[in-house]
């Protein structure tokens, strides 16, 4: 159940990948889920670290780069539909700099 408020943000860079500029910022539910060994370990191998996956739905994710959840905030290294679940989209994230 989605339990957890974050917010999708999109960002416009020039320059540093962690130096750019928040352009929109949309709220939404999402569920946190742990990241698994096999995400953990597939996205090591592109020079990514995993820390956390939050399922959020399709219509809130459009894209955006950065997911800021309480005090903390991710990049999105990537998502994807859940096959099983059609209202889902599951965010993989790498803990970044704060905005």
């Amino acid at each position: 159940m989605r339990e957890e408020w974050v917010a999708l943000v999109n960002m416009s860079y020039s320059g540093s990948y962690n130096a750019g500029t928040e352009t929109s910022r949309k709220y939404c539910w999402a569920e946190k889920l742990g990241a698994n060994r096999s995400e953990f370990y597939t996205a090591e191998t592109a020079g990514h670290r995993i820390e956390a996956v939050f399922e959020v739905s399709p219509l809130d994710f459009v894209k955006q780069q950065v997911l800021v959840h309480g005090t903390d905030t991710y990049t999105i290294v990537r998502g994807f539909p859940v096959p099983d679940k059609p209202d889902t989209v599951q965010l993989s994230c790498e803990r970044r700099d704060p905005l």
